[in-house]
């Protein structure tokens, strides 16, 4: 075989064809430039695509790593290129800049399993590449530039020209053959005019299976007679290679690569290389239909989205801040577009280097609710919140920025509203909250009046009780003894015994019910001196100590805050009773500036005084009717007390002026 004829090297050329295409495909299908490198850099072989002057505007890592060049090297002018890598055609004639793969794409064609031979970096290799080339078109069907790729395929000729070299030993260069077809990517035979089989590798067997003698029609598709849809044979018409795709029955595609091919023994044979493309034809499918999604989103968004390149251009603008802006967006991040200013909300100008999508850009710095206004060509001023956030490739490196611009007009409007009704709720609550507290204060002072018209009104009923029923009871009793010394008879003098000690227990009873209504020692003698027969008492009905001490100092106060006060320290006394669980209690009585003071401490087992009871006082309702009537009186009663470390009472009253 001769290296300037359809080869098996070009055939494995043939298969970066399709990678070649889809690239060319996705990078004019609005796919962005880390998606491009993606894809580029996922092919095995050397690619580089060219503007349509022929520069050169990006390489695969393969294509780098093949011809042994940097990526500046990769990007240099075709003419400082050809002097590092020297390219010739077979024939040895150095290949110029307008027979060049690239220079053929940009003028539309395509082609494939161009042989050349090519400088190998600093070394002295000189490298046989397999170059196929397509034109990039856009939507228009007008070339934008050109998808060149390559292989090297020098073990390929390498092994071409040692088998032509074996002119001797016919089998051993037919072996050759089926060994270096073995190797080849995909599946490889050899189709014999009449659909049968001469040779099939062994990734052709792990494919489809071995055909076992059957024909083409019937390994594939289980079919008694050819498959009218079959495009296999065609290269033998034409005599040209062919290209097709075809699927088979589990669902599998293939991109099938067709040469005309001559055996050693004169026969006609196709030679097809398959290539399994359904993964590939999966993530084109799948990259279509996301980017229609992205798309569609984008559009649907609530809220206006830009979308910046790495040089500030901008790439996507949606409808929606379109409307926002009432205009054309600026080409370029920072250069307002015509009609519209960006203002902060004090109506200031946003200066170009403060735009939040430009610090993005420049300083990779992400912002969040930053609220300004687009002042329109017509007036009109539409407030926003932006938020802007840099976008990375996946090295880190910077590759664009996005934001997103939510119109807040209503909201604006609802918060200015939400202000005004804020205002005049505020107003009407401190209107209610002081007819409330004069009500509260009104209530304050009722009840005070009230507890304090109850008290006179007990003390009455006591007063009442002692002058009349104590007395009455009294004088009969003296009657009755009197009777009793002068009765006749023992039994008399027995019986009027017995109603003297009923009357005597009577007499005590009323005398008891006189200061359980109201005490007259507290009228008749003095505060302190009832405090002293109230702690007695309580002695001697609950069992605790109760001492009581008193200073020396004149301490004058008025009736009312004296009856309050006393009440005060009987309530204390009787909750000491029922809760304290205490032996002991000391009442210190004094005056403490214009206030006079009660002071009681037991030794019980305390409680958590920050705990509110009834009323938001601790200690229950009669203490918070206590404090409420000190306060009243311009007094108060305070509470300290620990778990375990016993409680501390102390009642003030205003004293009298002088």
């Amino acid at each position: 075989m001769s290296i300037h004829d359809p080869t098996v090297a070009q055939l494995r050329d043939e298969i970066t064809q399709l990678q070649a295409r889809l690239a060319a495909a996705e990078d004019h299908s609005g796919g962005d430039a880390n998606l491009l490198d993606a894809v580029v850099n996922s092919i095995g072989d050397g690619v580089v695509i060219y503007r349509p002057d022929g520069t050169a505007i990006r390489s695969n890592e393969a294509a780098r790593r093949i011809l042994g060049h940097t990526e500046e090297q990769m990007l240099l002018p075709f003419a400082e290129r050809i002097k590092i890598m020297q390219p010739q055609w077979p024939s040895g004639e150095l290949v110029n800049y307008e027979d060049s793969p690239t220079a053929l794409a940009l003028r539309g064609e395509s082609g494939a399993g161009l042989l050349i031979t090519a400088h190998a970096g600093d070394t002295d290799q000189d490298l046989w590449l397999s170059m196929s080339y397509a034109p990039a078109r856009d939507a228009a069907g007008e070339v934008v530039g050109a998808v060149i790729t390559f292989s090297d395929v020098t073990p390929i000729v390498e092994a071409q020209r040692q088998a032509e070299n074996l002119l001797g030993d016919v089998l051993s260069k037919r072996e050759r053959l089926f060994s270096i077809l073995s190797m080849l990517p995909g599946y490889v035979c050899l189709l014999t005019p009449d659909h049968g089989f001469a040779y099939v590798n062994d990734s052709y067997r792990r494919i489809l299976g071995d055909p076992a003698g059957r024909k083409c029609y019937q390994a594939r598709f289980g079919r008694e007679e050819p498959c009218p849809w079959c495009e296999s044979f065609r290269c033998l018409e034409t005599g040209e290679p062919h290209t097709w795709e075809w699927t088979s029955p589990s669902g599998a595609s293939f991109q099938v690569y067709l040469h005309p091919f001559v055996d050693i023994d004169g026969s006609t044979l196709v030679l097809e290389l398959g290539i399994d493309v359904s993964e590939q034809k999966r993530q084109r499918v799948a990259l279509e239909q996301t980017t229609a999604m992205l798309e569609t989103l984008v559009e649907t968004m609530p809220s206006g989205v830009i979308v910046a390149d790495a040089e500030g251009r901008i790439t996507i603008v949606n409808e929606h801040m379109r409307r926002i802006l009432g205009g054309p967006i600026g080409p370029v991040v920072g250069e307002v577009g015509a009609g519209y200013t960006i203002r902060h909300q004090d109506s200031t100008p946003f200066a170009p280097v403060d735009l939040p999508l430009v610090r993005a850009l420049r300083l990779g710095e992400s912002a969040r609710n930053v609220e300004m206004t687009f002042r329109r060509a017509d007036g009109s001023e539409v407030p926003t919140v932006l938020a802007a956030s840099p976008l990375r490739d996946r090295d880190g490196k910077p590759a664009g920025a996005v934001a997103i611009v939510r119109d807040i007009t209503e909201l604006h409007r609802a918060r200015l509203e939400l202000l005004r009704h804020r205002d005049r709720l505020e107003a009407l609550v401190d209107e209610r909250t002081a007819e409330l507290a004069q009500r509260s204060l009104n209530l304050r002072s009722l009840a005070a009046e009230l507890a304090l018209t109850e008290e006179r009104q007990r003390h009455r009923i006591a007063a009442g009780i002692h002058d009349e029923i104590s007395q009455t009871l009294a004088f009969s009793k003296l009657q009755l003894e009197e009777l009793r010394a002068a009765a006749v008879s023992e039994e008399q003098a027995a019986a009027l015994a017995d109603i003297v000690g009923m009357l005597a227990r009577i007499l005590q009873y009323t005398r008891d019910l006189t200061f359980e209504i109201s005490p007259p020692i507290l009228y008749q003698v003095g505060f302190d001196a009832a405090i002293e027969w109230l702690g007695e008492r309580m002695t001697k009905h609950h069992g605790y100590a109760v001492t009581v001490t008193a200073d020396e100092e004149a301490r004058e106060i008025s009736e009312d805050a004296r009856i309050v006060l006393f009440q005060g320290v009987r309530e204390i006394l009787t909750n000491v009773a029922k809760h304290a669980r205490a032996s002991e209690v000391t009442i210190d009585i004094g005056r403490d500036g214009d206030e006079m003071r009660v002071v009681l401490q037991d030794n019980g087992v305390g409680f958590d005084a920050s705990k509110p009871m009834v009323g938001g006082v601790t200690g229950g309702f009669g203490l918070f009717d206590i404090s409420e009537r000190l306060a009243h009186l311009g007094g108060h009663l305070a509470i300290s007390s620990t778990p375990g470390l016993g409680s501390t009472f102390t009642l003030t009253a205003p004293l009298l002026s002088d």
